[in-house]
């Protein structure tokens, strides 16, 4: 038996005599679900994205099953937690790629108006309810940005062989502050070394890493110059020597 179909026989022996607003079995919610979904993986999440918090299988019994981590962690997060309010629910989704791609298709589904116990005559709750879900997937939509840190390892003669990924942040600020300490942690090895500003700078740009960084899926970047900012840093470690030269 594949993943995917134990997943299947798992959620329908989970959702065993569950009914959904129209009277529906309620397994047939998270098949449709599941079929929105491209890769198995997402799919066994998919079907099984109601199994915690709608019946007595706990994380453990999905470890036993032999479900992966990352499987069982995507369905962890589809699980609101009891005290947990629905906009930090929907937070805590947004933070696994999975998980997002299933809430956002469980979303479209609990949408759908012919699965109100009253479709020609939706309530006041039902509108407010889907007023409610149309935020969440709103806020699903936009994907969280990431920012990727490359490091080429010639300041001056750029090769795609020789540019490697450092990292990959949740925000610019942090990534921004990686790149700078890379150029302060070479300078500051050549610092005190007696060298110039000019020789700092040309050493440098001839032997240094120039990093920086490029939003995730897309073509602009954080705005981050090693140029500009070794210049910088340069000119202050230089104006540092001087000041310690001139106490000695």
């Amino acid at each position: 038996m594949s993943t995917l179909e134990k997943a299947i026989a798992l959620a329908t022996t989970a959702h065993a005599g569950q009914k959904d607003k129209a009277g529906a079995p309620y397994i047939l919610h998270p098949l449709r679900v599941m079929l929105g979904m491209d890769t198995e993986s997402e799919m066994t999440v998919a079907v099984l994205h109601d199994v915690l918090e709608d019946s007595p299988v706990t994380e453990d019994d999905l470890r036993k099953e032999g479900f992966s981590e990352d499987i069982v962690e995507a369905v962890r997060r589809l699980t609101r937690n009891p005290d947990e309010s629905y906009e930090a629910f929907i937070e805590r989704v947004k933070s696994n790629d999975t998980a997002r791609k299933v809430k956002m298709a469980d979303i479209e589904d609990n949408m759908n108006v012919k699965r109100f116990k009253y479709p020609d005559h939706p309530t006041e709750k039902d509108i407010e309810r889907l007023k409610k879900y149309y935020h969440a997937w709103l806020i699903l939509r936009e994907k969280k940005k990431r920012y990727m840190l490359f490091v080429d390892e010639n300041f001056l003669y750029h090769n795609k062989a020789e540019r490697y990924l450092k990292g990959v942040y949740e925000d610019c600020e942090t990534a921004v502050s990686e790149c700078k300490k890379i150029v302060d942690d070479f300078l500051m090895k050549i610092y005190g070394t007696g060298k110039t500003e000019q020789e700092l700078w040309e050493y440098y740009t001839r032997w240094g890493e120039e990093p920086w960084v490029m939003e995730e899926d897309a073509d602009s970047d954080c705005g981050f110059s090693a140029w500009e900012y070794a210049n910088r840093r340069v000119k202050e470690l230089g104006k540092k020597v001087r000041i310690e030269n001139s106490k000695s």
